[in-house]
């Protein structure tokens, strides 16, 4: 559901436009899905930060290193998971430049 509210002064000049605003209004599901990704991100981000910057100082014969895979996945995964997503976004793009190209072609 959308809101629209404008933004009113009392000392507006006439000749200036007054600006609106689109707020919208979440309802119960989407403040539990936003809840849940925003804590899967923080969760990651907390494990991912811990592994890469924490256990370096942790001696190699500690309990702690059996909760994390190897340095060298620390990049591999994130190079993987760039080169997926970048790989999806321009195929993306790709598709729908060739889609416009086929449309333009059929009203000349």
């Amino acid at each position: 559901m959308a809101h629209w509210l404008a933004c009113v002064c009392a000392d507006c000049v006439p000749v200036v436009e007054v600006a609106c605003l689109l707020v919208f209004v979440a309802n119960g599901s989407d403040v539990a899905v936003g809840g849940t990704l925003l804590l899967i991100s923080v969760s990651v981000f907390t494990y991912y930060t811990l592994w890469t910057l924490l256990m370096p100082f942790v001696d190699e014969d500690h309990a702690l290193h059996s909760y994390f895979p190897p340095r060298e996945y620390a990049i591999k995964i994130p190079v993987a998971l760039l080169l997926v997503g970048l790989t999806g976004v321009f195929t993306f793009l790709a598709s729908v430049m060739i889609r416009s190209g086929k449309k333009k072609q059929k009203t000349n």
